[in-house]
């Protein structure tokens, strides 16, 4: 007998996906592959809840930023520290396209509330992709918290470009 027990609210569409801002400290749980293309991605502002990618992915994510004083570009532009653990697992990111003129640029995360953040991802795949700013990653952007931060069996084959002569890194 092989059961799953799924505790979380579950995500079919763009639309539940993109509703993950309305309750950032909830629990969810990827049931499709979520294509992203046709239009702009506004990253979910906050974020201190679960995301289980269940094995699928988030495809063809574009975020593009002109203005050079606008920061922070990810699929979740800011991490908040509630005191438990973010977890983000089981999931990837196929054909990114995020570029901006300005700072904090990563595909997942691109910024913490502070220094005490508890971030957690797990089995994250970056495939394909391009990724351009300045203080620019591939899983996350700079500056991370200092011991928060746990990231395991995660990988990126996006291309990386710094618009700038420091601050860029692999994951």
């Amino acid at each position: 007998c092989n059961i799953q027990i799924l505790n979380g609210s579950l995500i079919y569409t763009r639309a539940e996906l993109d509703a993950i801002r309305n309750n950032p400290g909830g629990s969810y749980i990827l049931m499709n592959d979520i294509d992203l293309s046709g239009e702009n991605w506004t990253p979910i502002p906050e974020f201190w809840g679960a995301l289980d990618g269940n094995g699928h992915s988030i495809d063809n994510m574009t975020i593009i930023n002109e203005n050079k004083n606008n920061y922070y570009f990810a699929f979740i532009k800011k991490v908040q520290d509630k005191g438990t653990s973010t977890t983000i697992k089981n999931i990837k990111f196929k054909n990114v396209n995020i570029s901006s003129k300005s700072y904090y640029v990563a595909t997942v995360v691109a910024s913490f509330s502070n220094e005490s953040v508890k971030l957690e991802l797990t089995n994250i795949g970056i495939e394909s992709g391009n990724i351009t700013g300045n203080s620019v990653g591939s899983l996350v952007s700079f500056p991370v918290p200092s011991n928060g931060l746990k990231i395991k069996n995660c990988y990126s084959k996006a291309n990386i470009i710094s618009l700038s002569d420091f601050d860029a890194g692999g994951l």
